[in-house]
């Protein structure tokens, strides 16, 4: 079977820009998992970011992808947008500034999550079994998007026993 990248349902609608400057929107993906086998290096296309925005958190929440021995491994990040090394600088109250450079001056296939194995194993108290949970852990603090940018699941190894699910991404972000 040959490497395929295909587009879940909101891959092409951009996240929301208006409102007031500084407040936070959220802009959600979705890609129907069916049963059929993935190969590593498949693409599915989750959502598309607008330009001119800092991402400052996000999460993924997906159904038990893999119900077998567990060996679904499927990361979250973006395909290059276009922007090389466009910056953006912020003044600090303290009369500091601050510059974010666009991070999708280059694909990243772990830019948001390295997710590892997604088992669908429960955490106590937190969700119950069947259930995928990452964050979107920034690290380095928020992530500068100069245009628009295709956010995307890349799967790095392939299900023993592919099951159909849903995988969820929200990212949150503020408008510059």
């Amino acid at each position: 079977m040959a490497v395929e990248t295909l587009s879940g349902e909101f891959a092409s609608a951009v996240g929301p820009l208006h409102g007031l400057f500084g407040n936070t929107k959220t802009w959600f993906g979705r890609y129907n998992w069916s049963t059929t086998v993935v190969e590593d290096g498949d693409i599915r296309k989750a959502l598309k970011l607008p330009g001119h925005i800092l991402v400052v958190g996000g999460e993924l929440w997906a159904g038990d992808l893999d119900s077998g021995s567990e060996t679904l491994d499927i990361d979250v990040g973006w395909a290059s947008n276009g922007g090389g090394a466009a910056t953006y600088s912020m003044s600090l109250p303290n009369g500091a500034t601050y510059t974010f450079t666009n991070a999708a001056e280059n694909a990243s296939a772990t830019g948001f999550i390295n997710s590892g194995v997604l088992t669908g194993d429960g955490v106590t108290d937190l969700f119950a079994s069947g259930i995928n949970y990452r964050p979107v852990p920034l690290i380095t603090g928020p992530l500068y998007f100069s245009h628009e940018t295709q956010v995307q699941f890349e799967v790095n190894a392939p299900s023993a026993t592919p099951a159909a699910a849903q995988m969820w991404l929200f990212l949150r972000y503020i408008g510059l």
